[in-house]
Formats: structure tokens, C-alpha cells, sequence
């Protein structure tokens, strides 16, 4: 802990076909594993994430409302595009 914060890299697994839900629930079990300590206060949790790590931001914030906080950069958000584009 620095400055009153943790930073927490979770170990993800994936599943084919299933990338986002089996993401995010390595990162939801870690989330609310972390909030059960009381140095934790659950209502001031963020996350962040970066390319694929971006993609299971926006994933996770929109099946939970865990974290009170969100950043995503670079993440794919529109895979029917993106394989529209790809056909081309």
C-alpha cells in the first residue's frame, strides 16, 4: 500500500469464446476477495485496463456495479464493426 492505495494485477484466465465473461469473473472474485479486508473500502474501488485489459473494463462495468470508478483505453468495443471492416 502507497498513499492510502493497493494496486492489484489479477491472474486472468480466458475461455474461447467466452473472453469477457470468464474475465470478468477472475477480476469480480478478486475485487470483492480484496473488499472483504477491512483496510479496503469497497465503495472507492477502480479499475483500469489496456487493450485487452480495456475490453474487460467495459466488459466488467456493465454486468456489475463493483467499482466506483472506470478507465479503458485501446480496448475493442464493437466486434460486429470490426468484422464488417475485416470483410472488406
Amino acid at each position: 500500500m502507497s498513499n492510502g492505495y493497493i494496486v492489484f494485477v489479477p491472474h486472468i484466465h480466458t475461455r474461447q469464446r467466452h473472453p469477457g465473461n470468464s474475465a470478468a469473473r477472475a477480476v469480480i472474485r478478486a475485487a470483492k476477495y480484496l473488499a472483504a479486508f477491512n483496510w479496503v473500502q469497497q465503495g472507492k474501488m477502480g479499475l483500469q485496463g489496456h487493450s485487452f485489459g480495456g475490453y474487460v473494463t467495459n466488459y466488467v462495468i456493465t454486468h456489475t456495479q463493483l467499482f466506483a470508478a472506470a478507465q479503458a483505453s485501446a480496448g475493442p468495443t464493437d466486434f460486429s464493426a470490426d468484422m464488417e471492416l475485416s470483410e472488406k
